[in-house]
């Protein structure tokens, strides 16, 4: 039998990622200050990984329930060609938009736990169907092409923040 010394442990098997993360900023915030360490840089990063954390989180609720969810990424493509394309193809506006988008995501998301808890389904099975059918009204909505951009100028001004 083997007896665990009760010393400090920092969780380098768990937490490594943070703290490499930590790494990078103390040796680029030494390294160029004026440059890493400005509310520039942190608005830019902001802006740019606000989408990737979202995913990770919505990713995360089901990996953490040991189940899988392989439907994030097809969703995710769906609401945002579905806010286009109601905007540039039936002249909605920004808001309705992006509710009716919102709005079928989370249908999406129920009949996934729906098709998992109540029916029993294997989540990889299921999640994993659920992404090709998405998929394919993906491509009806679009007739395989890209959705011409909403030009309204609220869809542009969305993500500006000013700085300072």
């Amino acid at each position: 039998m083997r007896i665990k010394s009760p010393g400090l442990r920092f969780g380098l098997d768990r937490y490594s990622g943070l703290y490499l993360a930590a790494l990078f900023i103390l040796v680029f915030g030494i390294w160029t200050p004026h440059l890493f360490l400005s509310a520039a840089t942190l608005h830019i990063v902001a802006d740019e990984q606000t989408t990737t954390v979202m995913l990770g989180i919505a990713v995360l609720i089901p990996l953490v329930s040991g189940t899988f969810d392989l439907s994030v990424g097809s969703v995710v493509n769906l609401s945002a060609i579905e806010a286009a394309w109601l905007q540039s193809a039936h002249q909605w506006n920004m808001i309705a938009a992006i509710a009716v988008a919102i709005g079928s995501a989370l249908l999406i998301g129920v009949i996934n736990g729906f098709l998992v808890v109540k029916a029993g389904v294997n989540s990889f099975i299921a999640t994993l169907g659920t992404a090709t059918i998405v998929t394919a009204i993906q491509e009806i909505l679009t007739g395989n092409s890209q959705p011409l951009a909403p030009t309204s100028s609220a869809w542009s001004n969305i993500a500006i923040l000013p700085l300072g």
